[in-house]
């Protein structure tokens, strides 16, 4: 619900977003990433995630990731920066 009312107000097609990546930021201590199809690169210090359009690369300091699914992962540590690279 609140996603689809981000979208009108945004004025995105919802439909066209669905499967897009998602990061949900934490303050910067923690990340939820939805959508990602492949951890190409996983350290303490860095994260790049390979998606539908490209690849994001998490930096920062004491990754852990706390929860994994297929497409869906939580991390936590200490995030400096956010690159999407496409």
């Amino acid at each position: 619900m609140i996603f689809k009312q981000l979208m009108e107000n945004l004025d995105i097609d919802a439909s066209s977003a669905m499967g897009e990546l998602k990061l949900s930021l934490f303050g910067f201590r923690a990340m939820m990433i939805e959508n990602y199809t492949k951890i190409v690169v996983y350290s303490k210090e860095k994260i790049v995630l390979k998606c539908k359009k490209g690849f994001v690369t998490i930096e920062g300091d004491n990754f852990n990731i706390k929860e994994m699914g297929k497409t869906d992962l939580t991390i936590v540590g200490q995030i400096k920066s956010i690159v999407n690279d496409r």
